[in-house]
């Protein structure tokens, strides 16, 4: 480091990659001024969820009505009404939408409302942003200053698409960029931030939770509480799981579209989940493996998909991913943004042999 830039580093206002001035940092504190502070543990806004000031994604597949549930979420809450059996504290919401017509965002309320029984609560917001989308290090800023001084406990923001920008949904450096962004909206207007997120094609049944969603692991890892609709055996129902950081463990539970709202289905049993026959116990031959590498690769995730719309199970791509390197059948390529791609070596053969 050359002088100039280690004097601006001394006087905080080192800004040469781009980071945090040091002057804004907060003080480092110790643990037992810490404890004279008697911090309070942050409003829960969804009984064993969601807290106020956290981040929450809602994920889930095509037509697993991921916008209907969010807006009774909204409504719930606005309106102090249970959602899906928990128990909601009263609060303000406010519902950013980036996706549908304002006309068809009152209709859905509407029916909501009707089949819950929930009378037009005052205090549920709308901020209508179909046509604005954009990156969201443009936007989010915006919507948090607009917000600040406004006292929302909720801020519900649809869908998370529409703010990738030019962002690679796969690269873990640009997503972690965006949803910092969401994390900042929280810090600075106290609400909690809960945005819809997405499934990859395929079967889910065969994978880990985490691994079900669409994109970087960063969706997976960032959130506070990861809440999953994955489609059960029986018609039209899903089963919610929840990863959760701050809450104790909840046990997954099933619920089942009654347009326009999910409601509880008790008796159907959370581990009937929808898959092929045996997906969770195939597992493919070396020739089936290497056979699902295009000319030019494939990512991590992109492999993961290709598993699952076989009907394979993760478990067995690592021992073979692994086999197949040391047997000089695939190399892993590291190109931009530190992405790694999985190559055949002899991509002009279209079946490998083993």
């Amino acid at each position: 480091m050359n002088v100039q830039l280690a004097t601006n580093w001394k006087m905080g206002s080192f800004e040469e990659t781009g980071g945090t001035v040091l002057a804004d940092l907060p003080a480092i504190v110790s643990y037992q001024e810490s404890l004279r502070k008697q911090l309070e543990p942050p409003k829960v806004i969804v009984e064993g969820l969601i807290h106020k000031g956290t981040k929450a994604s809602f994920v889930g597949g095509s037509k697993s009505y991921k916008t209907w549930c969010l807006l009774h979420l909204a409504a719930c809450v606005a309106s102090g009404r249970p959602w899906l059996g928990r128990c909601v504290e009263p609060g303000r919401v406010l519902f950013v939408n980036f996706e549908l017509a304002e006309v068809f965002v009152n209709q859905r309320v509407a029916e909501i409302l009707k089949a819950s029984e929930i009378p037009e609560p005052e205090e549920l917001h709308f901020l209508h942003l179909r046509g604005h989308a954009c990156g969201g290090e443009k936007i989010l800023p915006k919507i948090s200053a607009l917000t600040k001084e406004r006292g929302f406990d909720l801020m519900v923001i649809d869908p998370t698409y529409k703010l990738l920008g030019g962002r690679d949904e796969n690269a873990a450096g640009e997503i972690s960029e965006l949803l910092n962004q969401f994390e900042k909206i929280c810090v600075e207007t106290g609400a909690a931030v809960v945005f819809g997120a997405h499934f990859s094609k395929g079967n889910q049944a065969a994978r880990d939770v985490l691994d079900r969603v669409s994109g970087s692991g960063v969706f997976a890892r960032d959130p506070d509480t990861i809440l999953t609709l994955t489609p059960h055996e029986a018609p039209g129902s899903f089963v919610l799981e929840s990863t959760l950081r701050n809450f104790a463990p909840a046990d997954p539970f099933v619920v089942k579209w009654e347009p326009p709202i999910m409601k509880l289905a008790e008796d159907l049993d959370p581990k009937r989940l929808r898959s092929r026959r045996g997906s969770q116990l195939t597992k493919p031959t070396m020739e089936e493996y290497l056979a699902l590498f295009p000319p030019g690769g494939l990512s991590a995730t992109e492999l993961v998909d290709a598993l699952a719309s076989k009907g394979w199970a993760k478990k067995f791509e690592k021992p073979l991913r692994e086999a197949a390197i040391n047997s000089g059948k695939l190399v892993v390529e590291t190109g931009a943004h530190n992405r790694k791609t999985i190559k055949r070596t002899r991509p002009d053969i279209t079946q490998p042999s083993v």
